[in-house]
């Protein structure tokens, strides 16, 4: 049970919800020097509210927030992996964090992170049964002990383990059974990882028990998470050992320590969107949440979000790529692709005949007389094109090989961006006319007809 004690020094509270805090000049004109300070940072854990917490909860005000994202059953089940998703958040431990929306109090995450500390009792073993999450809410001290924390969310208790190694050896060989192209810490992002069910899950990682404010790249943390997800399903060498006791009361406790300095490292106009994650907390310890303003609507990986991360195409195709960072479009459901636990081969994820995304770059000036069958006459050819385009043999490349290859694809789409946006103006190949059209035919129209694919990220 949580344990609470009431301050009795300085204590800003009672006081407006969202009202700064008035602090000294010395603490409010140089926060980057106080946070250099590992005399403060690491101060002793007092029962009293100082002016190192008012500067943080000051600076907190200044981010914006929404709610978490969280699973999005109607999506799952249009792509025809609710059952295999489910089935591993079930089997971890993770499903009640990645599933339920709770709403956003954006004071108390205020409050929350400008006071939360973290500490083992001295002589102690650093173990997730050891561990106590500690921070105030309207100047009273509240404790949480790692097993609380994993009862509140629903976590397996009895494991020891506190944090994620950060590597293992065979890394790369496990990113090459699902991903594009070659593993490189933070150079990788969701979007190369060709399987459905294995791509939902490290994004719903990323929002939430592994949460970062850049979402989009995998991480090194990502990868063994997700490998200790579905280790138990796959026919590959196993490392089993180095995550068998994976705590993630202490897992997710480590990610929210990481958060406290959000505010002065969040580039203007990025959302945080863990905040709502610790309004069970909240209610575990007995806090009365309805006094604060809230945000209430609920954020899930639904259909319009999977088409801005383009994990999908306008018409709902799955995108994906191959070794060569070529595009393809995927129709699902494919129930015989879908399921994980027929090996590992079964997570490449690319069918012997997926559509290509064809990329048209290039931007021409039409009439607008002309543009209706111009349009029509484009469309039939790329429908006929498409159906008789294949796809590049699967041919075993080196590294070198491979990067040369990928570099001179990142070249030419430079190249093509520049074209685009009118960085880089192709000449034509004849010189215009010395005199301007009669009045009887038709004027240029100053338009572009563009068709273009879905870009990288």
């Amino acid at each position: 049970m949580a344990k609470r004690s009431r301050t009795s020094g300085a204590n800003p509270w009672p006081k407006p919800e969202s009202e700064r805090i008035r602090i000294g000049r010395q603490w409010r004109d140089c926060p980057e020097v106080v946070l250099a300070n590992p005399d403060i940072v690491n101060r002793r854990i007092k029962e009293t509210w100082d002016d190192y917490d008012s500067l943080f909860y000051n600076q907190w005000l200044s981010v914006s927030m929404q709610p978490m994202h969280i699973a999005d059953q109607h999506a799952l089940r249009e792509l025809g992996i609710y059952d295999e998703v489910t089935r591993l958040l079930e089997r971890s431990g993770l499903g009640r964090i990645t599933t339920t929306h709770h709403n956003l109090y954006p004071d108390l995450v205020c409050q929350f992170f400008a006071t939360l500390r973290f500490f083992f009792p001295p002589d102690a073993e650093h173990t997730g049964g050891n561990g106590t999450l500690t921070f105030m809410i309207e100047g009273v001290r509240y404790r949480l002990s790692i097993r609380d924390v994993c009862g509140i969310y629903g976590f397996p208790s009895e494991r020891d383990n506190v944090i994620i190694p950060p590597a293992f050896s065979e890394m790369k060989g496990f990113w090459r059974l699902f991903g594009a192209g070659e593993f490189s810490g933070n150079k990788v992002s969701h979007t190369d990882i060709r399987h459905p069910v294995l791509r939902y899950m490290i994004c719903l990682l990323s929002n939430a028990v592994l949460y970062r404010n850049k979402p989009g790249k995998v991480r090194h943390a990502e990868l063994l998470a997700l490998y200790y997800l579905i280790s138990e399903d796959i026919t590959w060498q196993s490392h089993g050992d180095l995550l068998r006791d994976l705590n993630w009361g202490a897992v997710l406790v480590e990610q929210l320590l990481e958060q406290k300095n959000t505010p002065f490292t969040l580039k203007a106009g990025t959302l945080f969107r863990v905040g709502s994650l610790i309004t069970p907390i909240m209610r575990f310890c007995g806090i009365d949440c309805e006094r604060y303003g809230a945000i209430s609507m609920p954020c899930s990986m639904d259909n319009m979000h999977m088409v801005s991360a383009t994990w999908i195409g306008s018409d709902h195709q799955w995108l994906t790529r191959n070794d060569f960072r070529s595009q393809f479009q995927v129709f699902l459901p494919l129930p015989e692709l879908a399921d994980i636990r027929v090996g590992s081969d079964g997570l490449y994820f690319l069918p012997s005949q997926p559509q290509p995304v064809v990329s048209r770059r290039t931007t021409r000036r039409v009439s607008s007389t002309r543009r209706g069958s111009s349009s029509a006459s484009a469309a039939a050819g790329f429908s006929s094109s498409a159906c008789r385009f294949t796809p590049p043999p699967q041919v075993d490349m080196d590294p070198v090989q491979r990067w040369i290859v990928t570099s001179i694809q990142t070249l030419w789409d430079a190249f093509a961006d520049l074209s685009r946006y009118g960085c880089v103006r192709p000449r034509s190949p004849t010189s215009p006319p010395a005199s301007p059209p009669p009045a009887s035919s038709p004027g240029l129209d100053d338009d572009f007809a563009e068709i273009d694919a879905y870009g990288d990220d």
